[in-house]
């Protein structure tokens, strides 16, 4: 079994190198400098090597467990404990290890390594014909090990901000708990392919499994508020009953042999990766088809040339291009909602102070929040499998004149599609603001609609410049370019860095709508310089 790691960490090494090139291949000026022979370069393998090695521990420890600890283990627990009772001169974290382990519970539900796919999967058992239960149980024995040893360093350094009557060296126990956690499920999930040869839960068992995600979800944040405590030597019992369960399970999965059935059933379910390629093309085809309105009979328009052709992709894919928008709305009328009621109920002063300073002087928090609504990404990979996929086979297509003309009517499309949430925030945050106390400068109303509105404008904006500038997806759909992601997330550290910015809500809101009408003008330059050359299908 030590053999079959061995070779499957060396694949997942060759596979996360070939990527690492690629995609350095895609960045402008350098990548025309790498040549194919850099794939068989040993110099570049053992530092491709060691930069894979780093990415797999910053990822699994730095950056992935720590947000994860973050946020729903110190932040989360923090701001309903500060919003249920106020702030206190020494805050501390309520139910830690009660939160942990019903997390885990629902991590070992929807998180579980052994039934999650991809490609390095998929060439060992599929390809290579590797031994199908070595590889899984091997694999899934390192993946047990990788998660309980990322939480320790964050235990060791938070566990001293809880405020249980537990010591730190016993909260280590709670990796363990969780490993065992997920084992038990992956027996459950094994036990369930034995008896219906389906790799995923159907009908009554994907019901029991949200029901109990449900569950899992209010205990770990309820159980705490309402005064339940844990004591070590309850947390000496859940460890016992978890170690025994765990144990059993994982004799379990060492008795199961039918593991190439189980991943080929995962695959074909998923549609993650392409067993059969031609059924997977038409079974999409189908689906987007569902989605597509082509009733173009009723269709009329006074419109000519792209914008007519614009107008028509909009009308035909109106439920693909709208649908995240509309759900959008709707959770933030609610949210509005409840925060204007809770706001007028005398025992939640500070709450309602809290919320009129943040519109009067942290209002650039706001920046991030429109970042993560803008639908600009889900709505351009619409515009690319629904229509560029085709027509940027066209040498027409891709004239300047072309370029910028329908670049102006899809503009117009992204605005007023990522518009409708932002309007109702823009009119639910002068609402908040007048109920939490209000200003004495009436401005600072009119700043806060029309700045929100301008944020939201900026972010189609700014997708849509990206989308024609980098132009990310190959002929298969699949974004295959480095520099778009690095584009995207270094869009994202540069607003997240503003949340904790303070500024009189009138100089922000004019400075970023001031920049949101600038950066217009400049994206129409751009586009109609550089995207005859970079709009086009990737190989």
């Amino acid at each position: 079994m030590l053999k079959v790691f061995i070779l499957s960490l060396k694949l997942r090494i060759i596979y996360v190198i070939n990527n690492i090139i690629y995609s350095f291949k895609q960045i402008p000026l350098i990548g025309k400098e790498i040549s194919s022979d850099c794939y068989s370069s040993k110099p570049l393998k053992v530092i491709g090597t060691i930069i894979a090695m780093l990415i797999e521990i910053s990822w699994e420890f730095l950056t992935k467990k720590f947000l994860y600890f973050l946020v729903f283990l110190m932040g989360l627990p923090s701001a309903i404990q500060v919003f249920m009772f106020g702030e206190t001169e020494d805050p501390q974290v309520m139910g830690f290890s009660i939160t942990f382990i019903f997390l885990s519970v629902i991590g070992g539900l929807l998180n579980n390594e052994m039934f999650l796919t991809s490609k390095d999967k998929y060439y060992a058992i599929f390809t290579m014909r590797i031994n199908a239960k070595k590889y899984v149980i091997s694999n899934y024995i390192y993946y047990l090990i990788k998660t309980a040893l990322a939480f320790i360093p964050f235990i060791l350094l938070f566990g001293t901000d809880t405020n249980e009557n537990i010591s730190t060296r016993l909260l280590l126990i709670l990796p363990l708990i969780m490993i065992n956690i997920k084992v038990f499920f992956a027996n459950i999930r094994i036990n369930y392919f034995q008896r219906t040869k389906k790799a995923s839960f159907e009908k009554g068992a994907k019901f029991i499994k949200n029901l109990i995600i449900v569950i899992a979800f209010i205990c770990a944040y309820a159980l705490p508020i309402v005064g339940f405590e844990m004591t070590s030597n309850i947390l000496w019992i859940i460890y016992t009953i978890s170690l025994i369960l765990g144990i059993y399970s994982f004799f379990n999965i060492c008795k199961f042999n039918n593991y190439r059935m189980m991943y080929k059933k995962l695959f074909a379910e998923e549609n993650e990766l392409k067993i059969n390629f031609e059924d997977f093309k038409t079974n999409t085809k189908e689906a987007s088809l569902n989605q597509i309105n082509q009733d173009d009979i009723a269709f009329s328009s006074n419109k000519k040339g792209y914008a007519f052709f614009n107008e028509l992709f909009a009308n035909r894919h109106k439920s693909i291009l709208e649908k995240t928008a509309k759900l959008q709305t709707v959770i933030i009328l609610i949210i509005a909602i409840t925060a204007l009621f809770i706001t007028q109920i005398p025992i939640f002063a500070d709450f309602k102070g809290t919320i009129n300073n943040a519109l009067l002087v942290s209002f650039p928090f706001m920046v991030y929040i429109m970042f993560l609504l803008n639908n600009g990404t889900i709505i351009t990979q619409a515009m690319f499998m629904n229509c560029d996929h085709s027509m940027l086979t066209y040498k027409f297509y891709r004239t300047p004149q072309a370029i910028l003309g329908l670049f102006k009517e899809r503009l117009k499309t992204l605005i007023r599609i990522n518009i409708i949430p932002a309007i109702t925030i823009g009119l639910a945050l002068p609402i908040l603001l007048f109920a939490t106390g209000g200003t004495d400068n009436f401005a600072n109303y009119i700043i806060l609609f029309v700045s929100t509105i301008a944020m939201s404008i900026f972010f189609s904006t700014h997708y849509l410049v990206i989308y024609y500038l980098i132009q990310p997806y190959n002929v298969e759909s699949e974004m295959k370019s480095a520099m778009y992601r690095i584009v995207v997330v270094a869009t994202y550290i540069a607003f997240y860095s503003l949340m904790d910015l303070k500024l009189p809500t009138l100089l922000f809101g004019s400075l970023i709508t001031l920049f949101a009408i600038i950066y217009i003008f400049i994206s129409l330059i751009l586009i109609y310089k550089f995207a005859p050359k970079t709009f086009k299908l990737r190989k």
